[in-house]
């Protein structure tokens, strides 16, 4: 993987640098950090590694180019949920690439197109290397969006494959009487369908309003639906439907005194729906539409910048919960309740930027993530628990 991303990060610079000269624009952020994590008892030290690479070509001004790269490396382990709702702790390295035309076709008015590429690895189990992750996958997009002032509208397909899990699935078949050509072979992988709208309006002087909505259609052409009875039909597949709105209001206080302070409120509603079900067959108990669920999260931001000192604070605590509408609450036991599963999470996250020179600053970051559920079931998942992290580096923007 290091040699693609060396050999991406040469081509683009070796192509852009000589081809076009003064109509590039370069974008290079790196953040490297060292840092700590804790996870119920469990503390491990290590480190985080962010690249952003974007040389925007400008050919005219009408139409612009912007290719980009992006490399993560996450060594201090952190919560990522999976396609079911679950969630595991784990460190990761990703790379993504991306090119991106833009074209003015009015005064306000932009057309963009998109391609793209993501793929990450994941270790969560000791015994894993990198490259063999269970949940390692890759992602390849195309979109078209079309801006005018304030408001955007798009569209996008991709593609999310899990190389991995398809083999593991495979080594299962046969069990409890079931094969892999019942259940599918490549059950995590789907092709999407997304329609998005975003955009800000200002009520008042200092105050603006940022709102997003997207919808999307999964269809996992490898997954077939469980029945009733604990039978598979191969003739019906699952498919999925994704709508998120977003809200974020802000305001900016003109500086007096020695604070200049920024606020804002981020609240976000996700509804996801499913034809999946699932039928538990040590059990024998069967629940209808087991990915159905509705999530809201609400989060107050503040940053505080001192006009004395350079000084640059941020703060944000996310109230978080997830009803799941059909899948049942179970004791420690797995006996299962009539009750349906609901999860609290809080996120508690603060941020110290001290510049060291015009380009290089220095960041400390601590974060805080507690999740709490009336699932008590957890040979599988853990639905409550308590993780934090923490960060000290350094940050260099061109």
């Amino acid at each position: 993987m290091i040699k693609k991303i060396i050999l991406a990060v040469g081509v683009l610079s070796s192509f852009t640098l000589a081809s076009f000269g003064s109509d590039i624009a370069t974008v290079l952020n790196v953040k490297a950090f060292g840092g700590q994590y804790s996870y119920e008892g469990e503390s491990a030290s290590n480190g985080n590694l962010n690249i952003d690479f974007v040389p925007a070509m400008k050919f005219s001004d009408k139409f612009s180019f912007l290719p980009a790269l992006y490399v993560e490396y996450r060594g201090v382990k952190d919560v990522t949920e999976l396609v079911g709702g679950e969630k595991l702790l784990q460190q990761s390295a990703s790379y993504n690439l991306s090119l991106r035309p833009v074209y003015k076709i009015g005064e306000n008015t932009k057309l963009r197109a998109k391609v793209g590429y993501f793929k990450q690895m994941i270790i969560e189990a000791k015994d894993e290397s990198w490259g063999n992750g269970a949940f390692d996958y890759a992602k390849t997009s195309v979109g078209l969006d079309v801006s005018k002032k304030n408001i955007n509208i798009g569209y996008s397909m991709y593609i999310i494959a899990f190389p991995n899990y398809a083999s593991l699935v495979s080594q299962t078949s046969g069990q409890f009487g079931v094969s892999a050509t019942d259940i599918g072979k490549n059950l995590l992988d789907f092709m999407a369908n997304e329609v998005s709208l975003y955009g800000k309006f200002y009520p008042l002087s200092g105050f603006v309003v940022d709102w997003s909505f997207a919808y999307t259609m999964k269809s996992f052409n490898d997954q077939t639906i469980q029945l009733d009875n604990g039978v598979y039909n191969a003739s019906q597949k699952r498919a999925d439907t994704v709508m998120g709105v977003g809200l974020f209001p802000s305001f900016a206080i003109v500086p007096t005194g020695p604070l200049t302070m920024f606020g804002g409120l981020s609240i976000n509603y996700v509804s996801n729906a499913s034809n999946q079900n699932r039928y538990d067959t040590a059990k024998k108990q069967f629940i209808e539409k087991d990915y159905d669920y509705t999530e809201t999260k609400i989060a107050p931001i503040i940053s505080f910048s001192f006009n004395t000192v350079p000084l640059k604070l941020d703060f944000s605590y996310e109230i978080g919960s997830r009803a799941y509408l059909n899948r049942l609450v179970q004791d420690v036991a797995g006996v299962y309740g009539t009750d349906k599963i609901k999860t609290d999470t809080t996120y508690l996250s603060l941020g110290l930027t001290y510049p060291l020179s015009e380009k290089l600053s220095l960041k400390g970051i601590y974060g805080s993530y507690n999740s709490s559920s009336s699932m008590k079931y957890e040979q599988v998942y853990k639905y409550t628990y308590q993780t934090s992290n923490m960060f000290l580096g350094v940050a260099y923007e061109l």
